[in-house]
């Protein structure tokens, strides 16, 4: 047993936890905890942030692109409530993160004193684990459990606080701590062996592989149950790396804000579709108005699976685990679907005809994007990561640009928020410094987290920015004129130059507004330096979607 200040036993907690960094702003209710990390410096650095939802964001996206958990750290009151949408959205993606946060002085607690709010009451609302240090010598079981929950429980945000009158308390702590203590779950065999003979007998076998089960381990038994049923593999935006989209069994992203009408309509089409993982949802289906008529089982650990429209019959299982043990018991198997195979070629034609018919749009004073980023496309490395936030502009994202390993893609997707791409860039580069990173942003988005390119400059991370300029809210924008019989109000923007604005931080601009200049963009890009790209679109450009069931989803 060894007696030390509390702060300095949760910064050597992280460190033994295999925290690597914590994102940040310093406050007074923290201030205590950051002279801890000084000591440690040169063990778990310390991310300087301008703003509490880049900490959290920035975070989020260290454990997207690794499945390792980072931390972040705010003050009480304001830096606390500055966090919530990065949560929102850490929470409805399901990302693990510890946020350490401050609190009021433990004499002052319910006192309505300055800085005080309940986040405890807050945190809960969201669905989070909330601890609360109230007792010194408390410590050591709080964090414990915080941390098994942060590694082990469903996957989300743990939020730890601790009053600033106990960061200097002195407590004792056993060297190796925390006890990380993984739990075990079996999988019904029953289960399986029913799973096993029903996807036997479909003609049309589809595999819907979500978040919950994007681990770097799980391609090889993904592809090798598509292979075995002679299947496909279709993705939600949390699970696109899963597969690689060049590969003929993957046929990439299904459902609302950025599906191809290619996964769509497998979807439709398949009559037995095996989802690994908690994301058959209203995003997926469009409000569940796109559903096959067959059978439909959800593998999934996540509550939100049960609660869910009845459509689908639901396992409660590790869906990874699961899926080892169905690839396990059928690896004797050989099943042939000529006529699935045949549909599915010609569904990928017809999605290929829509995408080259997009590359031949012209447009004066501004740029095709579909040809943008296709050409984008083929200069990235095969290892890239695509950072996207939310609005039209992520469309692109998913239609022009592929991803073929883990992690090459993260997004607000569950949440829909705008702001997240600039953060979020942040901490895929920092955990991820030998892989490209490329972060997607409407301009209404960039300018709710602009100030991330501070510190894209202080860390020296050299990221490339596009900045889908469109002086708009383009998706409520064109809501307007279709839905709205062109009655736009709130959704025309005037913008900076954001190749200024990028130059300001000492970051370099090029503003690309015509096709003609794509080819000198790219040449930048390839550059080993941080850049934005002011891409001036027109807000009239509609990516390839579903209109039809994103209309239909508007009005039912």
């Amino acid at each position: 047993m060894e007696e030390i200040k509390l702060s300095e036993a949760l910064v050597r907690g992280l460190i033994n936890s295999g925290i690597k960094r914590v994102y940040g702003i310093i406050g007074t209710t923290v201030l205590n905890f950051y002279d801890a990390l000084y000591e440690y410096k040169n063990e778990i650095k310390q991310i300087i942030v301008r703003h509490e939802g880049v900490a959290i964001s920035a975070a989020d996206a260290e454990y997207r692109t690794t499945r390792r958990p980072a931390a972040a750290v705010v003050h009480a009151g304001g830096g606390f409530l500055n966090s919530l949408t990065g949560l929102g959205i850490a929470m409805k993606d399901r990302s693990r993160l510890l946020l350490i946060s401050g609190s009021v002085k433990k004499r002052l607690k319910d006192t309505d004193s300055w800085l005080e709010i309940n986040q405890e009451a807050i945190s809960k609302a969201l669905g989070l684990k909330h601890y609360y240090i109230d007792e010194p010598e408390k410590f050591y079981g709080i964090f414990n459990e915080a941390i098994n929950n942060l590694f082990y429980g469903l996957p989300m945000p743990v939020v730890l606080e601790v009053p600033e009158d106990l960061w200097n308390k002195k407590i004792y702590i056993e060297e190796n701590f925390p006890m990380l203590t993984k739990g075990s779950q079996e999988i019904n065999k029953d289960d399986i062996i029913r799973v096993k003979e029903e996807i036997k007998k479909s003609k049309r076998p589809l595999i819907l592989v979500s978040g919950e089960v994007n681990y770097k381990d799980a391609r090889e038994y993904v592809y090798k149950l598509s292979e075995i049923v002679d299947g496909y593999v279709i993705t939600t935006g949390n699970s696109r790396g899963l597969c690689e989209e060049d590969n003929y069994r993957c046929l990439g992203r299904v459902g609302y804000g950025g599906g191809s009408l290619l996964a769509d309509k497998v979807l439709k089409e398949t009559d037995y579709l095996l989802v690994l993982g908690n994301e058959y949802n209203d995003i997926t289906t469009y409000g569940y108005n796109l559903t096959p008529h067959n059978s439909i089982v959800v593998i999934s650990l996540d509550p939100s699976s049960e609660i869910r429209p009845s459509y689908y019959e639901s396992i409660k299982a590790d869906p990874l685990e699961f899926l080892k043990n169905l690839v396990k018991e059928l690896e004797n198997e050989k099943l042939k679907n000529e006529d699935w195979e045949k549909e599915i070629s010609n569904y990928k034609n017809d999605w290929e005809k829509i995408i080259n018919e997009t590359l031949k749009r012209k447009y004066d004073n501004e740029v095709n994007p579909a040809k943008f980023f296709y050409e984008l496309n083929k200069i990235l490395p095969r290892n890239r990561i695509i950072i996207g936030g939310q609005g039209t502009h992520i469309l692109y994202a998913y239609d022009y640009i592929k991803v073929f390993e883990f992690g090459g893609f993260i997004a607000a997707t569950n949440l829909g928020s705008m702001g997240f791409a600039l953060p979020a860039s942040i901490g895929a580069k920092i955990a991820n410094p030998d892989r490209e990173v490329v972060a997607i942003a409407g301009d209404g988005e960039a300018l709710m987290s602009i100030q991330s390119l501070q510190t894209i400059k202080d860390e020296n991370l050299n990221i490339k920015i596009i900045v889908v300029n469109d002086n708009s809210y383009r998706v409520l924008y064109l809501k307007q004129v279709i839905n709205k019989s062109g009655r736009v109000y709130g959704t025309v923007l005037n913008n900076p130059d954001f190749v200024k604005l990028a130059e300001s931080f000492n970051i370099k601009g090029i503003k690309v507004n015509n096709d003609n200049d794509i080819d000198n963009a790219l040449k930048e890009i390839k550059k080993d330096e941080a850049i934005l790209i002011d891409l001036i679109v027109s807000k009239e450009d509609l990516p390839p979607t579903n209109t039809d069931m994103v209309l239909k989803m508007d009005q039912v």
